[in-house]
């Protein structure tokens, strides 16, 4: 029920400030579990708490084991929302940030590049969250760090100066869908 997704949510909050990334991916996947159940698997929340669950595994250090997570919220966005919301921005955030994690520069690039646009575009027409501009922060991070890895400095300091850190918003995951 909402009351038990809320529950968990609480749960996994407590656990990520303590840095208990493990225990917290087994709680988002009850949550995730729980979410499908109510809502099926192609719904809004569905792909947040998967977006959700990419995060911590990236945090946890097991890239690999969060792109299925951050593929599925990238498919259901897609679907839902075409190709341009921020929801689906981040989404592409954390694929790419898992496909890089994992030393695979050359798929994480187009994925990172479209989610930083990705929320270029909305920023046009409407302002964006502080968690918004955190997130196109650390995408432009991502892919200066991915261009100092590939020997391109150029293209590395441009991607520098468009990570200028905002201040760190808490990742809530009671707000995973509208981060």
């Amino acid at each position: 029920s909402g009351g038990d997704l809320l529950a968990l949510s609480r749960r996994a909050n407590e656990l990520e400030r303590t840095g208990q990334f493990a225990e917290e991916a087994k709680v988002v996947r009850q949550a995730l579990d729980l979410a499908r159940e109510r809502w099926g698997n192609e719904s809004p929340e569905v792909a947040g708490w998967s977006a959700g669950l990419a995060w911590v595994l990236i945090q946890a250090k097991q890239p690999a084991e969060a792109e299925p997570a951050a593929r599925a919220a990238v498919a259901i966005r897609e679907k839902l929302s075409g190709a341009d919301s921020p929801d689906l921005a981040l989404a592409r955030e954390r694929l790419g940030w898992a496909l890089l994690e994992q030393g695979r520069q050359a798929e994480a690039e187009p994925v990172l590049l479209a989610a930083y646009e990705g929320f270029k575009r909305f920023e046009t027409r409407a302002s964006l969250s502080a968690a918004q501009r955190v997130t196109m922060s650390r995408i432009a991070q991502l892919l200066a760090g991915l261009y100092e890895a590939t020997q391109q400095p150029d293209k590395a300091a441009e991607w520098r100066q468009k990570a200028a850190p905002p201040p760190e918003p808490s990742h809530d995951l009671a707000d995973a869908t509208l981060v």
